[in-house]
């Protein structure tokens, strides 16, 4: 997902990952002084993403000078360096990217790499244009899950930034301030703790480390301008927070928040957030029908008042109902509908749309929604942001059983060994998946020993019956059973196993559909009876036996 903005201030964090080929629009707003418009200046285009070794996330993008002349002193600045790398030509930028300049029509190529799942970076791409005014985008991307699962725990951050210019000249000076504040929202279905917010002057005291779902609190940070950050002409702030969900698996959010001379007093960001809201295959993940809803998160996030606050989606086939807002403002303020709406400095609203996986999504890997927002200044202005979202749509799951014997043919009152392996053969993690093998007919007893990092239980006897929450991409599970036949079985015994994952998987082999079965035969074959001689019968085979070994000893003489 990412969530891009331009105009000559900061914007916010958006939850899910990617677009294809987003056009970024936006005005450049100098209301102090002249208003000039540097609108659709630079233009990033979102290419592919792919999963490295180990399954974390890659995203491919690039950056395109769409400003009609030179741009001097572009830089690419991620709040995860380390996983950035950019190349203009054959040269090749590492981390903290610096060109001195980018023609008209050239384009910078990217990589952000190293995302492990729900990892977050956000990037922020600044320059100036032949005028001397800057330019910036900023975009968040979050790598996606294996799996999207109906419980989740998610924290969006949400962040503005107001310079208090004492001298109404436009510029940072070296202590005059800048008043963050940083809005955590609880859009998940479980509560969070442990919440901690950290920005470049160190831990942000917050009223609470607590959000019930739906809920959210504001933390606010005063930032004195340094003589450096003076001479910079920028203040370049980091913000995070890290903290848990109710199951104590781990959330996370951040922003890259940048300040310029010259940025203007009005802005407005939209953050776009999926949320898997019908999983009506039961498969953990969004797949073909499921219902997912869109949240939109509108925020002014400078020091005017902004009125006719309007979200549009620009391809009406990517969502399914009116975006609809709330009849009230995070601050309590009453808000009058999309398109008509107030918003005060600092405020922001929620609002939604509902959409239907379609088999195109299915086909694509991933559902595309594209929402862009505009709203009037006082100045009968207009400032406007888009965001964007892929949702990952990965398709079926595949998992591959096999049974196997090393006794194929036994005797009564022998012992049979069998061995099952499991294993996740696709390209997404399975949940709730169930192993059944029970003891057949032919069968006294079963003992069994289970060998790979996921087994519930080390061993057991009797028939298994194991329940496995998770089963990532790639694992093993080995069953090895010994099982001991009956004591007057004949013919044919056949032992099945079946496993059975929810939602859409393919067995393998075969491209069956659940449950996963194999199964494999043993003969038993009968025991030879000896037949109970009486002394007639005794005497009678010892003397036939002394004959066989008379002629045998006169063979063997001639």
């Amino acid at each position: 997902m990412y969530q891009s903005f331009q105009e000559n201030q900061p914007t916010m964090v958006e939850r899910t990952m990617l677009a294809k080929r987003l056009r970024n629009i936006g005005l450049g707003l100098l209301l102090l002084f002249s208003v000039q418009a540097s609108a659709d200046a630079l233009r990033v285009d979102f290419n592919a993403w792919s999963r490295d070794v180990g399954g974390v996330a890659a995203l491919s993008f690039t950056i395109q000078n769409r400003s009609g002349g030179t741009l001097q002193g572009l830089q690419i600045e991620s709040s995860s360096h380390e996983s950035l790398n950019c190349s203009i030509g054959d040269v090749a930028l590492v981390g903290f990217n610096f060109i001195q300049g980018l023609a008209e029509s050239e384009q910078v190529q990217c990589r952000l790499s190293q995302l492990a799942e729900s990892d977050q970076s956000t990037i922020v791409v600044t320059a100036r244009n032949a005028q001397g005014q800057a330019v910036m985008q900023r975009f968040t991307l979050v790598a996606p899950r294996g799996a999207q699962l109906v419980e989740q725990g998610i924290v969006v951050l949400n962040s503005a930034a107001v310079h208090d210019d004492t001298n109404l000249n436009g510029l940072l000076e070296a202590g005059e301030r800048i008043d963050y504040n940083y809005r955590l929202i609880n859009l998940g279905t479980l509560a969070l703790e442990n919440l901690s917010v950290i920005d470049l002057d160190g831990g942000v005291a917050c009223p609470a480390s607590m959000l019930a779902v739906g809920a959210d609190l504001s933390c606010s940070r005063l930032h004195v301008i340094t003589s450096a950050e003076e001479t910079a002409g920028r203040v370049d702030n980091l913000v995070e927070v890290q903290g848990q969900d109710s199951l104590g698996l781990p959330v996370q959010s951040s922003d890259l928040i940048i300040r310029l001379n010259l940025a203007g007093r009005a802005g407005i960001a939209v953050i776009k957030s999926p949320f898997l809201l019908d999983d009506a295959d039961d498969s953990g993940f969004a797949s073909l029908g499921d219902r997912i809803r869109y949240d939109f998160i509108v925020r002014n996030t400078n020091d005017e008042t902004l009125s006719n606050v309007e979200l549009t989606e620009p391809d009406p086939d990517l969502i399914d109902t009116p975006i609809v807002c709330s009849a009230q403002t995070l601050e309590g303020s009453p808000f009058a509908g999309n398109g008509a709406g107030v918003l005060e400095p600092g405020d922001m609203v929620l609002c939604a749309a509902e959409y239907e996986i379609r088999q195109s999504d299915v086909d694509a890997g991933q559902a595309l929604n594209l929402v862009e927002v505009l709203a009037d200044t006082p100045l009968n202005l207009s400032v406007q942001a888009t965001g964007a979202s892929a949702l990952v749509v990965p398709g079926a799951g595949q998992l591959q059983v096999e049974k196997t014997t090393t006794t194929p043919v036994v005797l009564p009152n022998e012992t049979v060994e069998f061995e099952i392996s499991i294993r996740n053969v696709g390209s997404i993690s399975l949940f709730d998946v169930v192993i059944q093998d029970p003891m057949p007919p032919g069968i006294s007893s079963f003992s069994w020993t289970c060998a790979g990092t996921l087994c519930p239980n080390t061993g057991g006897s009797g028939a298994i019956n194991e329940s496995f929450p998770n089963f990532p991409v790639g694992e093993l599970v080995v069953y090895t059973i010994q099982a001991v036949v009956e004591p007057q079985v004949t013919g044919e015994i056949v032992n099945t196993v079946s496993v059975l994952p929810p939602g859409v998987v393919v067995c393998q082999p075969g491209l069956s559909l659940p449950p996963c079965r194999d199964d494999v035969p043993v003969r038993v074959l009968d025991a030879m009876a000896v037949p109970a001689l009486g002394p007639f019968g005794l005497g009678l085979l010892l003397v036939l036996m002394m004959l066989v070994g008379l002629r045998t000893r006169s063979t063997l003489a001639s």
